[in-house]
């Protein structure tokens, strides 16, 4: 927040002014951006603290200098007689990189990106931070014409829950930790302790995938990689007794990369390496949607026959090779949940083992 006051002292100097005229006009910028507190004002003693950082030249400026040491590049005079402080002109006038209208009001697009995983330490210290160094009213009206909708609704509880395991799992991925929990699998209604499994695994990554939050991890038992979503752990995650070798760990970190999911959709990956290349025909409404936002990262556009229709390919890793005719749920259940809101606007047409 100190920069932000050295930029509206700045601004006040733009002419000579006494020190009450100044502290006046940072406590009005303050209540006019209504940030954090509209009551809170600055005392006469922080903004002389500010005063003296200027003098000093220890703060962030935008003037494209020499190699002048920092208090050599503005002179801040103080006029004893006429009890007022300005800016010797004969010395460089300090800059700030200052947002445009624009810029400042598409800001709440990133607040908004942010909100459904604010409750992170980190995300909530970076939200905090551009509150503080870009003091926008976010709730004033003007700001309302940019927004960000999510269907991100879950319970303080849920969420406080989520973000304490969340913090546990990067902690032990950090030192390399075999953890051990209860997990109850997504396609399993049951939500009793009793009907559990119990997993011991090497974590590897936390991911965020639609607005749920997922562990990587390696199973040391079935010595694979696994996903688990975390909202479906059930107990306490705790540090187990087992114990891999460097070496071991290593080799498993090694073996998982951002390329694992390439042929996946989200964060689920057959048991299978087999590649498939899979074309689709799309028409009407579809086919303009998925022109301009891609079903998958792969997807190619093959046919564009005037906006009427499109044939597009994607690959996928898929369990087993599909034959004629294709029956989506049998080809990838995640590839049918994507295309299910196509409804009767698209069409498989072949699938082809990748070479």
């Amino acid at each position: 927040m100190q920069q932000q006051r050295i930029e509206w002292i700045c601004e006040a100097l733009s002419v000579p002014s006494n020190l009450e005229t100044i502290i006046d006009f940072v406590n009005s910028r303050l209540e006019k951006q209504s940030i954090i507190n509209k009551k809170k004002k600055y005392s006469k003693r922080t903004i002389e603290a500010d005063i003296n950082k200027i003098r000093t030249g220890d703060f962030e400026f935008s003037n494209n200098v020499s190699k002048k040491k920092k208090e050599e590049l503005f002179k801040l005079e103080y006029d004893k007689r006429k009890n007022i402080y300005y800016f010797d002109e004969n010395y460089l006038i300090p800059k700030f990189n200052k947002n445009t209208l624009v810029e400042d009001l598409t800001l709440p697009f990133i607040e908004g990106i942010l909100a459904p995983y604010r409750e992170l330490a980190g995300i909530k210290k970076i939200v905090e931070k551009i509150k503080e160094f870009y003091p926008i009213d976010f709730e004033s009206k003007k700001y309302k014409s940019a927004v960000v909708t999510t269907n991100y609704i879950l319970h303080k509880d849920i969420i406080s829950n989520l973000v304490m395991k969340s913090t546990e799992i990067l902690k032990q991925i950090e030192l390399n930790t075999i953890i051990t929990f209860n997990y109850i699998k997504v396609n399993n209604i049951a939500r009793n302790i009793n009907d559990t499994i119990n997993y011991k695994v090497l974590p590897l990554q936390l991911r965020i995938h639609e607005e749920l939050y997922y562990l990587i991890a390696y199973d040391i038992k079935k010595e694979k990689i696994i996903t688990c979503r975390i909202d479906q752990i059930k107990t306490k995650i705790e540090k187990a007794n087992t114990i891999l070798n460097s070496s071991k760990i290593k080799f498993i970190k090694d073996n998982f990369n951002e390329g694992y999911f390439d042929y996946s959709f989200g964060v689920w990956r057959p048991n299978s390496n087999n590649i498939y290349t899979i074309k689709i025909s799309f028409t009407e409404w579809a086919a303009q949607y998925v022109t301009y936002k891609p079903i998958h990262k792969t997807q190619t556009l093959l046919i564009n026959n005037a906006d009427k229709s499109v044939e597009v390919t994607i690959q996928l890793l898929l369990d087993n090779e599909p034959t004629p005719p294709f029956e989506i749920e049998n080809i990838s259940k995640e590839l049918a949940f994507t295309l299910s809101r196509f409804r009767n606007n698209y069409k498989i047409i072949t699938i082809e083992k990748t070479p």
